[in-house]
């Protein structure tokens, strides 16, 4: 009778009821959707799956996956489920050994029978079945016993001419395996077992082909029969006829590692042979004492050739490596470095000569391809969550926060750097703390700049103290103060401390150690201190490098000449000497020195400098490797250089590449907060280019555009996926269908889960970043279907230059372009667009007169004046608006006002000569709105605007009392004037619990919105801008949850902001981006948002108020053109009172306080409380 080898899976009993139940084909379909399993239950489950399809269909390629399912996880195994998964393993390898059942035969009589009738099946099933009692029967009586009987049988069967080539190989391996473990097992002193194993492997070898499967394994046990016969004969030529199989073997580089196992095992051995044999040591045996007279010794090109026997299993193994990283098998990668880790381990002290961190980080930076580099950290993450074994861990470790560092370096995600900090933290501190080594240089070097990147990027306390930790572990360490420790590494270790610490603080202390100590570097030349000369130099430029860099970084501090100059003269040094061309940071360092030129080239005006770096930034930017972000910063300095020289159309043509790759940067699967962290870096790069094409002497329509393309971003991406899609799903519903869907999943808020958290599992958050990736690639492929499609070819993509004028058809529009080499207004109308040189607006002037809030009386009408001067009035007298209109209010004519960088803090709507009791100010000759951009004023006119007996709700939310804050007296007298205007305009009101969720689930069913309360601005992060309700320590009802609260259904009409900062942007290089509460509730769906631009008053917040809602019941309720019509009258109203009472200079009434989330301040400027007052809108 025969049994079938128990394996013994753990599978839930409802899973098993399902699997029987299931056909063929539904069973290899289930086992198909766990084919990527991420936990032992879901492993276990795909090996079971595997091994069920086997037993129905005979498939083998399922019983293959299921072993190695199983060996993989047995690798991995705990101590408390050794013997479970061991189990498991064993029992599907016996089944590898056949597709039929004689394996499972106990009775080995009736084996032997079979084999005697010269079944070629029968045969190759006996030769199996003797690999599996080797493998599995330990009883050593048993084995001997039945070996002369197997041997016997085997002997009649090999003479048989029956056999196939294949089973002859069986058979002759099975001889040959059965007499070497036959000499193994009895201890025999006689050679004559391991001779016939020579001999039957011999004839196995000499019968199968050079491309045969298991040749290796052949060659491998051959190997081991000739070096065990060599410890009887000390025979020369077993040794030598030895390593003739091992250099063949190593040229036939196959992919299952096993000619790496025997080549490691035969050097090592020989090795000791050696070393014995020098040594006089009896034989080859330690427990001999004396020397035996007449032993050979090896010959010396006998030595030679195992060493380098040696040499190229390194090189195998390193190509191997390699070859499996250039194809994106990074499974293999880690498999191959993990042998040859395990194999020099045995050989030598040494450790490998290249680590897995700096194979993928050179790859990495050749390549330079985000998405080569994703699919490592994808595979990597996978291998670092299954890793146990601390060794491999610890290499693992080192090589997935080198891959998630350089991505952050490419894409700036601040994940990114904070987990590759992490992980260098953890590799750093199993390296010092377990293994008691201190990392080399190169690691060294690299976990400390994750660690200051991390806290550079966060700027908090804890990421602080973990660097001073790290930095404080490292220099205290016993392995960085041990009899081993580079004295090399030690000096620069220190270096770098300071120079971080510098650079973190801007200490002056740490400024002057970290000089002192590279200055003393490269006066004394380190050639001598290594044994190769030219690393001696290589490191010397290097810390002349660093040397110039702190330099340069103290000179943007201190504007101070000689720092300039020593910057100038270091970094170029070390960059003309030739030995830092294949440095990583080379092309940086070029970088350094360019910009160095450049800053001297703007104080002494030479040409030399502008031509030196022009050159060296024109040959970086025709690198096509570089991360977009360092090319992005190439091209912008470089687009400068050629402007400098009045090389137009040049500069034009970099700007625009760069402006273009702000996308690249900031895609729409990025988190927001990513988004932002990117387009600080190169605020106010779309001006710049507007500019350019201007003194190019392109048309203005095309400074236009590019200049709408670089400004906005962030809002421009989500303005457009929100798009109005019923005549796309009219027309082609299943595109519609598709388009929706995979907006719907990028509109979906990156999970907090995947956000920031370093203790957590990596592999979930690179999971959900690499659907989102995905989705993002499948949109642009969907994009390009709709737009083939007739009526559809805009969809999605700029607005044409007659869209541009179709929206200033009825309202012109005056686009403020601020640059430092000059500020234009770009002019939109119906019929044209035309450039307004605006030659009193400097750059320059514009950040002191953003404080005007902060002024006095005097100072404020004077900004006023000065705004009057510089922008608004040559733009109104360009329109013909040179006087103040006749008529209502109602009849006047309208503009809309796109002011740029740090100008969209300042109220050009109320800019004027208001003391001089005449008509020369903006708010005395039009009515003002304003717009982030033309792109967000088009799509929110496209918008369809609801039927007002679909909404007719007013939300209505007074924060008189707010947790941690002053009490605000006025703001319940506001609300409930704005519930009794309610009544007149046909709306009912809702009070909600004052939770920022309540709010925002009302929202989706109101019309107006009213809030009356406290706002705050988050300078670090201005989309964690707020209003303040109840809830706002616990559950803010932040910006970037506006971003994500789409009211695309049901849009509401109005959001009246009566709180501080609205429509602030304190955070300089954001302030093109709209980041702030105004523009998050147009993003949310308001057609018309009022706020303000700094604090305002509480007391005549409800006098604004009052006047604008009977404004808006007097122009015939909810419309368009009504909202402008009423803040406008309701400001100038409240601005004549201000004029009037300009000499009283009141200070307020006591317990009158500021609507913003600061301390309470006695407040100078209460006849300006109408200025901040803005209206964006349609």
């Amino acid at each position: 009778m025969d049994s079938e080898i128990s394996i013994p899976f753990l599978i839930d009993s409802d899973i098993l009821q399902l699997v029987k139940q299931l056909d063929l084909s539904e069973l290899k379909d289930f086992a198909d959707l766990h084919k990527e399993p991420l936990n032992d239950i879901q492993i276990e489950l795909y090996t079971y799956l595997c091994y069920e399809v086997y037993k129905r269909s005979g498939e083998v390629n399922y019983l293959v996956i299921a072993a190695q399912q199983a060996q993989a996880w047995w690798e991995l195994t705990r101590d408390d489920d050794l013997t479970r998964r061991e189990g498991i393993m064993k029992a599907l390898n016996s089944k590898m050994m056949t597709p039929i059942k004689y394996i499972e035969y106990l009775n080995l009589e009736e084996a032997f029978e079979c084999a005697t009738t010269f079944s070629n099946l029968r045969q190759s099933n006996l030769a199996s079945f003797n690999d599996y009692t080797n493998r599995f029967f330990q009883n050593k009586e048993f084995r001997i016993d039945q070996m002369e009987l197997i041997n016997r049988t085997y002997e009649q069967v090999i003479n048989s001419r029956n056999l196939s080539v294949s089973n002859q190989i069986i058979i002759l391996y099975a001889l040959g395996i059965n007499n070497y473990i036959k000499y193994r097992v009895t201890g025999s002193t006689s050679i004559q077992y391991i001779s016939k194993s020579v001999e039957y492997l011999d004839r196995a070898v000499g019968v199968m082909g050079p491309k045969y499967y298991a040749r290796s394994l052949v060659l491998q046990e051959l190997t081991n029969s000739l070096r065990a016969r060599a410890k009887h004969t000390r025979s020369i030529k077993d040794l030598d006829r030895a390593l003739d199989i091992c250099e063949s073997v190593i040229d036939i580089t196959i992919e299952d590692n096993i000619e790496l196992a025997m080549v490691g095992e035969l050097w090592r051995w020989i090795k000791l042979a050696f070393i014995r044999v020098e040594a006089n040591v009896e034989g080859w045996d330690l427990t001999a004492s004396k020397p035996r007279p007449g032993l050979m010794k090896p010959e010396p090109e006998l030595s030679r050739r195992a060493l380098h026997s040696y040499e190229a299993v390194i090189d195998l193994i390193l190509r191997k490596c390699n070859d499996s990283i250039e194809t994106g098998d990074y499974q293999s990668a880690v498999n191959f470095h993990k042998s040859g880790a395990r194999f020099v381990m045995l050989q030598s002290p040494a450790p490998f000569p290249l680590k897995l961190d700096t194979l993928l980080r050179r790859h990495c930076l050749e390549a330079l391809n985000i998405s080569k580099l994703t699919r490592a950290i994808e595979a990597f993450t996978t291998v670092e969550r299954c890793t146990v074994n601390l060794h491999h861990r610890h290499e693992i470790l080192w090589a997935l926060s080198n891959l998630l560092v350089l991505r952050f370096f490419q894409t700036g995600e601040e994940e990114d750097i904070r987990q590759g900090a992490s992980l260098a933290g953890e590799a750093l501190e199993l390296s010092l703390s377990v293994f008691k080594k201190l990392p080399d240089d190169e690691r060294l070097l690299f976990a400390i700049t994750a660690l200051y990147k991390n806290h550079q990027k966060t700027k908090t306390r804890e990421t602080l103290k973990v660097f001073d930790d790290a930095m404080e572990k490292i220099m205290t360490s016993e392995a960085t103060h041990g009899d081993d420790a580079d004295p090399n590494v030690l000096v620069h270790i220190w270096a770098e401390l300071h120079i971080h610490r510098y650079y973190l603080t801007e200490s002056e202390e740490n400024f002057i150690a970290a000089v002192e100590i590279l200055t003393a570097l490269v006066e004394n030349s380190q050639v001598d201190r290594y044994s190769d000369p030219e690393k001696g130099i290589k490191v010397a430029m290097l810390d002349k490098m660093n040397l110039g860099f702190l330099y340069l970084q103290r000179y943007n501090q201190t504007d101070h000449p000689s720092d300039l100059e020593q910057a100038i003269e270091s970094i170029g040094t070390s960059v003309n000497s030739g030995y830092l061309l294949e440095h990583p940071n080379f092309s940086g360092a070029r970088m350094g020195t360019a910009f160095a030129l450049f800053q001297r080239a703007e104080v002494s005006g030479s040409l030399n400098d502008i031509k030196e770096c022009t050159k060296m930034l024109e040959e970086e930017w025709t690198k096509p490797t570089h991360f977009p972000r360092f090319r992005a910063s190439i091209g912008n300095m470089l687009a400068d250089c050629y402007a400098t020289q009045e090389q137009w159309s040049k500069a034009c043509q970099v700007i625009e590449e760069c402006v273009k790759l702000l996308f690249v940067m900031a895609p729409r699967s990025h988190h927001n907060s990513t988004k932002q962290q990117h387009l600080k870096e190169f605020f106010g790069l779309g001006s710049r280019a507007a500019y350019l094409f201007l003194c190019s002497g392109k048309e203005p329509s095309e400074a236009l555009n590019i200049l709408e393309l670089g400004r906005g971003v962030m809002i421009g991406l989500m303005l457009e996926i929100r798009t109005d899609t019923s005549q796309l799903k009219e027309e082609y519903p299943d595109l519609a269908d598709k388009y929706t869907s995979l907006r719907d999943l990028l509109e979906t808020p990156v999970s907090q889960d995947y956000v920031g958290v370093l203790e957590g599992d990596l592999l979930p958050r690179e999971t959900g970043r690499k659907t989102r990736r995905d989705a993002e690639k499948e949109l642009a492929g969907v994009l390009t279907d709709i737009q083939s499609k007739p009526g559809f070819e805009r969809f999605l993509l700029p607005h044409t230059t007659k869209q541009i004028m179709r929206a200033a058809e009825k309202t012109p529009i005056a686009v403020i372009n601020v640059n430092k080499n000059g500020c234009h207004a770009l002019l939109v109308e119906g019929d044209r667009i035309r450039a307004l040189e605006l030659p009193n607006l400097k750059k320059t002037e514009i950040p002191k007169n953003v404080t005007l809030k902060q002024g006095d009386e005097a100072e404020i009408w004077e900004v006023l004046e000065w705004l009057w001067d510089a922008v608004t009035k040559p733009v109104l007298d360009a329109l013909g608006y040179t006087s103040k209109p006749t008529g209502p209010i109602s009849t006047w004519p309208r503009i809309c006002w796109i002011p740029t960088l740090e100008l969209s803090q300042l109220p050009l709507h109320a800019a004027g000569k208001h003391l001089d009791d005449c008509d020369d100010s903006v708010m005395d000759r039009v009515i003002s709105s304003y717009s982030l951009s033309i792109k967000s004023l088009i799509y929110g006119r496209e918008r369809i605007i609801p039927d007002i007996k679909d909404s007719h709700n007013a939300l209505v939310v007074s924060m008189q009392q707010t947790p941690g804050h002053s009490s605000l007296h006025f703001a319940e007298e506001e609300v409930k004037i704005v519930e009794d205007m309610c009544l007149s305009l046909d709306l009912t009101c809702v009070r909600p619990k004052k939770q920022g969720d309540e709010i925002l689930s009302n929202m989706e069913t109101c019309r107006v919105f009213h809030f009356a309360g406290h706002g705050s601005f988050n300078i670090s992060d201005p989309s964690q801008s707020c209003l303040l309700l109840d809830d706002w320590e616990t559950s803010p009802l932040t910006v970037a949850k506006l971003w994500d609260h789409n009211l695309k259904a049901n849009p509401p009409f109005l959001a009246f902001l009566s709180a501080c900062s609205t429509g602030a942007n304190d955070e300089v290089a954001l302030s093109d981006e709209g980041i702030n509460l105004i523009g998050a509730y147009q993003l949310a769906g308001f057609r018309h948002v009022i706020g303000t631009l700094w604090e305002v008053d509480d007391l005549y917040c409800v006098k604004i108020a009052k006047e604008f809602y009977t404004t808006v019941q007097a122009e015939g309720g909810l419309q368009d053109d009504a909202i402008g019509v009423a803040l406008h009258t309701a400001l100038r109203h409240l601005r004549h009172k201000s004029v009037e009472n300009s000499s009283l200079r009141s200070l307020g009434g006591e317990g009158r306080d500021g609507r913003n989330a600061k301390t309470v301040r006695s407040r100078g400027n209460l006849n300006f409380h109408w200025v901040p007052y803005v209206h964006f809108g349609v």
